[in-house]
C-alpha cells in the first residue's frame, strides 16, 4: 500500500491517514482498497456503514464475534481503507532527517489508535487480509495474514486493571474521528501520537501497569504541547504552581532570588504547567457509575489538581530515577457485588509492598480513574479545535 506523498497534492504534511482523507475530499481517485482486521478483547456493537457517520475513506465492519473474554483477542472489526494516494512510490527528500509525521506506525495503525481513543477499547491492527485493485474481481483478492502481524496480549490476572475495556463500545462513538481531516497538520500528528500512546497504555495495562501510567501521561503531554499557547514568563509559572514556595523564597532571599530559581527550572516547570493546565481545562465530569462515597475520588477541581500534580511527579521519578509508580496505584480496583462501580482510590490507610510503604494520601487514584480523565480530556480537546485546516 502506497503511503508516500504526491508532490502535486495541496496537503502534504500530517499523518498518512489525514493526508489520505484530505485527498479524498479533494476528489483524488481511489486507486485501491485494503482491509485489515482490528483485534480486541472488548465488546463492539453496532454498524458504522449505516450512512449516519461519515468517516471518509475509512469504514469499520463489525464481524460480530461470539466470545467476549478478557485477554482473548478476536478480529472484531474489519478496517476498510480506500487508498487515495497516487500509484507507485514517491520518495521524500532524503537530504535531511525529518520526523515531523513520524509516530512508529502505518496508516492502519493511525486509524486503529483513533478508534481505540474514541471507544475506550483495546484495538490493534493485524496484517492485510483483502485487497481490491483489479476491476475484474469486484469481491477483491484475499491475502494471507502474516503470522508475525497477528497481535498478542498479556493478561496476568482474571480481572482487568481498567474495567471499561471490557465494556460496550458502540461504533457510533467513532463520531469524534470525523473532525480529523479538519485539523491542521501539526494538530493531526499530535492527535495521532497522543492516541497511539493511549492505545498502547490500554494494551499494557494488564501486564505492565507502571508503563501504562507513563503512556497515559505521555498522551496528555503530547496533546498539551500542541494545545498550549502560554507565554507566561518563568516567574509567573513559579508563582502559579508553587505559590507558598515562591512567597517564602521572596521573603527570605528577595525577588531576585525568585527570578534566578524560576529561570533555572523554567523548562521543567513549563512542562508540568502544560500538563496540569491541559487537564484542568478539559477535565471531564466523574464517571456515570461510581462506588460508595468512601471509595470515590473527590471530583472538586482543587482535589483533582493535587492528584494530577502528584501523578506528574511520579512520572518524573519513574523516568529519571527508575522509581516505579506506587504499588497500590498499579493494583486492580475492588468492587463488591452490590456496588455500581469499582473503587476509585486505594482503600487501605497505608500499604507496604515490594520494599515500599505508601500512605493513602500518596496514592490518589487507581489507573482506571486516570484513564477516564485522560481519554475524555483528549476527546474534549479534539472537539474544541476550530475547523482551521484547509477544506
Amino acid at each position: 500500500m502506497s503511503t508516500t506523498n504526491d508532490p502535486t497534492t495541496e496537503v502534504e504534511e500530517g499523518p498518512f491517514a489525514y493526508v489520505n482523507w484530505r485527498r479524498a475530499r479533494q476528489g483524488h481517485p481511489t486507486h485501491a482498497t485494503y482491509e485489515f482486521p482490528l483485534y480486541t478483547d472488548g465488546w463492539v456493537t453496532g454498524e458504522q456503514a449505516n450512512g449516519e457517520l461519515d468517516l471518509g475513506p475509512y469504514a469499520f465492519l463489525n464481524t460480530v464475534p461470539v466470545d467476549h473474554k478478557l485477554g482473548v483477542l478476536r478480529p472484531a472489526l474489519v478496517l476498510r481503507i480506500e487508498d487515495h494516494f497516487p500509484p507507485g512510490v514517491t520518495l521524500p527528500d532524503m537530504s535531511a532527517t525529518d520526523v515531523s509525521r513520524y509516530h512508529g506506525g502505518h496508516i492502519e495503525d493511525e486509524i486503529g489508535a483513533l478508534a481505540s481513543l474514541c471507544l475506550g477499547l483495546r484495538f490493534w491492527p493485524g496484517g492485510l487480509t483483502r485487497e481490491f485493485r483489479d476491476p475484474g474481481r469486484p469481491l477483491g483478492s484475499p491475502r494471507a495474514e502474516p503470522a508475525s502481524e497477528v497481535p498478542t496480549i498479556v493478561v496476568r490476572k482474571p480481572a482487568p486493571m481498567i474495567p471499561s475495556v471490557m465494556g460496550r463500545g458502540a461504533l457510533d462513538r467513532l463520531e469524534p474521528m470525523s473532525r480529523f481531516p479538519s485539523l491542521t497538520p501539526p494538530q493531526a500528528i499530535s492527535l495521532v501520537r497522543a492516541a497511539r500512546s493511549y492505545q498502547l497504555a490500554l494494551w499494557m495495562a494488564d501486564s505492565e501497569p507502571n508503563l501504562s501510567w507513563l503512556l497515559l501521561v505521555s498522551a496528555v503531554e503530547t496533546a498539551a504541547a500542541c494545545w498550549s499557547v502560554s507565554s507566561d514568563d518563568p516567574v509567573a509559572v513559579l508563582k502559579k504552581h508553587k505559590p507558598a514556595f515562591t512567597e517564602r523564597l521572596a521573603k527570605e532571599a528577595g525577588e531576585e532570588a525568585v527570578k534566578i530559581v524560576a529561570d533555572e527550572f523554567a523548562e521543567t516547570m513549563r512542562a508540568t504547567a502544560k500538563f496540569v493546565n491541559f487537564l484542568e481545562s478539559f477535565l471531564p465530569p466523574p464517571p456515570d457509575k461510581r462506588p460508595p462515597e468512601s471509595s470515590q475520588h473527590d471530583w472538586s477541581p482543587a482535589a483533582l489538581k493535587k492528584s494530577i500534580q502528584r501523578i506528574y511527579r511520579y512520572r518524573s521519578k519513574a523516568l529519571h530515577e527508575g522509581l516505579p509508580f506506587p504499588v497500590p496505584m498499579c493494583e486492580r480496583p475492588f468492587k463488591q457485588n452490590d456496588w455500581e462501580a469499582h473503587t476509585e482510590t486505594p482503600v487501605a490507610l497505608a500499604t507496604s509492598a515490594l520494599g515500599g510503604v505508601w500512605t493513602r494520601e500518596d496514592t490518589p487514584m487507581h489507573l482506571h480513574v486516570f484513564e477516564h480523565i485522560v481519554r475524555r480530556s483528549l476527546l474534549s480537546w479534539l472537539n474544541s479545535i476550530d475547523d482551521t485546516a484547509q477544506s
